[in-house]
């Protein structure tokens, strides 16, 4: 026997519902598991304060009549939940979609105006630094304008 068995083992090692073999075998462990000794004390210790909590709430009776299957009704027993079926499965996923649309849709209009406002800005401040008259709007005043066939653009002093 190993510790995954003893762990598996835990609520019948509690209650004394193993057979003597294997009751044998779970203690023959402990003896030598310092660890699993360790989770079984820990284990009993939290049945004995629950057991003392329910003792004191609820008298020496125990529990109300009825209390435990109520209890196993609403967990074990319980029917399983209903998946949601048709039209209403996809809603979420149409949500979902609607939102990533929405969200890459908005990116691209914020990129799209600061690429914009860029341009502007940088064509304004251009046409406001070159004046007519001025030296630099006549790039070429001290040469020869340009060919039309693309030869040497300066001429010769």
């Amino acid at each position: 026997m190993d510790c995954t068995d003893i762990k598996a083992l835990l609520s019948a090692l509690l209650d004394d519902h193993l057979d003597a073999p294997t009751l044998h075998r779970a203690e023959r462990h402990l003896a030598e598991c310092c660890s699993c000794r360790n989770f079984v004390d820990e284990a009993e210790r939290n049945e004995r304060l629950i057991a003392e909590e329910v003792a004191s709430t609820f008298g020496g009776d125990g529990l109300p009549e009825g209390f435990e299957q109520a209890v196993l009704g609403r967990t074990i027993h319980a029917p399983p939940l209903r998946p949601l079926l048709g039209w209403t499965a996809w809603l979420g996923w149409v949500a979902a979609a609607a939102a990533l649309v929405l969200l890459v849709t908005t990116s691209q209009l914020d990129r799209n105006a600061a690429v914009t406002s860029t341009a502007t800005g940088l064509a304004s401040s251009i046409s406001l630094s070159v004046r007519p008259g001025d030296d630099a709007a006549r790039p070429f005043a001290d040469s020869q304008e340009p060919t039309a066939n693309g030869r040497d653009l300066i001429a010769d002093s």
